[in-house]
This record gives structure tokens, sequence and C-alpha cells, in this order.
């Protein structure tokens, strides 16, 4: 049997476990794999496979991904443009994101842990 899913670019291999296969695509999250487990009506079933779904599930788990997620090339752009947002204005967060230090308020002075650099 042969599916591809809309929400992805990625290839998806059909003889590998569900959770391998979602959790290499750019946005997929733990959250996300919750509730396709759910909506399928499984409770973390990790050795399951594609293949093993039948080709109405299939089409249930593309519908609510393309409807309600941002997975891979969009959600890239979308952070991209959300980036590119800031740097059109002339305000404080434009300087910190510029400079790449943190820009929600989190401490540069004595926490080493922080990224803390300037770009020249």
């Amino acid at each position: 049997m042969h599916f591809d899913f809309n929400f992805t670019s990625k290839k998806i291999s059909y003889s590998s476990a569900i959770y391998i296969e979602l959790f290499s695509i750019y946005g997929f999250s733990f959250y996300k794999y919750f509730i396709l487990m759910r909506g399928c009506g499984y409770f973390f079933v990790n050795k399951r496979k594609f293949s093993l779904f039948s080709l109405n599930k299939l089409y249930w788990i593309n519908f609510f991904f393309i409807n309600n997620f941002v997975f891979d090339t969009k959600l890239r752009l979308y952070k991209r443009g959300k980036k590119l947002k800031y740097m059109s204005f002339s305000n404080y967060k434009r300087s910190r994101v510029n400079s790449g230090l943190p820009v929600r308020g989190q401490r540069t002075q004595t926490n080493s842990n922080t990224c803390k650099r300037i770009k020249h």
C-alpha cells in the first residue's frame, strides 16, 4: 500500500515505527503524537507501523494535520517571517535579536548558560 502525506515533503517509511518517522519531521512534537494516537484510538503504541493502519485512518491523519498544524517548510517560513517582522521595526527587541542576545528578559550578566555573545 502506498499513501502520500500532504502535510510534509518528507518521505515516510511504512515499515518502521510511527514515532520514529514522525519525530524526524520538523515541527512534530510529543504532544502532536499524543493527539494522533488518541484520535486513532490507541494509547502510546510505540511499535505500531503505518502499514497496519487502514486507508480511512491514513486519510484522517492527513486531513487532521493539514487543517490543524503547520510542519516542515511552512513552519520554517512562518518562523523566518516572524523574525523578519522584528527586523522591519526599529525597537529594542530588534537590537537584541541582531546582537544575538536573549530577547525575553533572561539574565546575561551572571548566568553563563544563556546566550551571551556580540556579533561583529
